[in-house]
C-alpha cells in the first residue's frame, strides 16, 4: 500500500489512464475491516482528489458513485460514543478525518459531485453524526474537537460563496 501511495503522490494527467483500473480495488479498500489498509486506500484518494481538484473530468471518474457511497459508509457507521473513552486518537479517528478530508475537496472541487453527495444523503449523515455528539455527552477533548471541526469544514464547502461586495 505504501507504492500506491507513493504513485498516487506522483500522478500525472498523461497517466491518469494507466491509474483508472486501480480505482475500484481502492474504492473497495476503504471499507476493509483492517484500520490501516483503509487508511493508506484513503490517503490515496486524499492525494488523488487534491491533485486533481481542478480538473473535473478527472475528479469525476476519481470520486465514482461507488467511492461516493463507501465514503458516507464510513462516516454513518462511526461510534461517536467512543469519544468519551479516551482522548488519545485512534486508527479510526485518523480515517475519519482522512474521509471529511476527501468530501470537503471533493465538495469544493465539483458541483456535480457535492450535488450526488447530496442527493446520496450527507447532510442527514451530518445531521445525525452532529446529534450524536451534541447528545452523548462528551467530554470535551482534542478528539472530538477535531471531529466537530472536520465535520464544520465539510458543511462550509456545501455552503455556497458569498458574493465578493460583502
Amino acid at each position: 500500500m505504501a507504492l500506491a501511495i507513493n504513485i498516487c503522490s506522483e500522478v500525472y494527467t498523461e497517466h491518469f489512464a494507466d491509474l483508472e483500473p486501480v480505482l475500484e480495488r481502492l474504492t473497495n479498500l476503504i471499507i476493509y475491516e483492517d484500520t490501516k489498509i483503509q487508511e493508506s486506500a484513503l490517503s490515496c484518494f486524499v492525494l488523488l482528489t487534491e491533485h486533481f481538484m481542478n480538473e473535473e473530468g478527472n475528479l469525476m471518474k476519481i470520486c465514482s458513485p461507488d467511492l461516493l457511497g463507501n465514503l458516507l459508509t464510513l462516516v454513518s457507521s462511526q461510534d461517536m460514543s467512543s469519544f468519551s473513552e479516551t482522548t488519545t486518537a485512534t486508527a479510526s479517528d485518523i480515517n475519519s478525518g482522512l474521509v471529511f478530508r476527501i468530501l470537503a475537496t471533493t465538495c469544493r472541487s465539483s458541483t456535480s459531485l457535492m450535488t450526488q453527495l447530496l442527493d446520496l444523503g450527507l447532510c442527514h449523515i451530518l445531521d445525525s453524526t452532529l446529534m450524536q455528539l451534541s447528545c452523548d455527552s462528551v467530554v470535551a477533548n482534542s478528539r472530538y474537537s477535531q471531529q466537530v471541526y472536520n465535520i464544520i469544514t465539510l458543511v462550509n464547502e456545501l455552503l455556497p460563496t458569498l458574493p465578493e461586495d460583502v
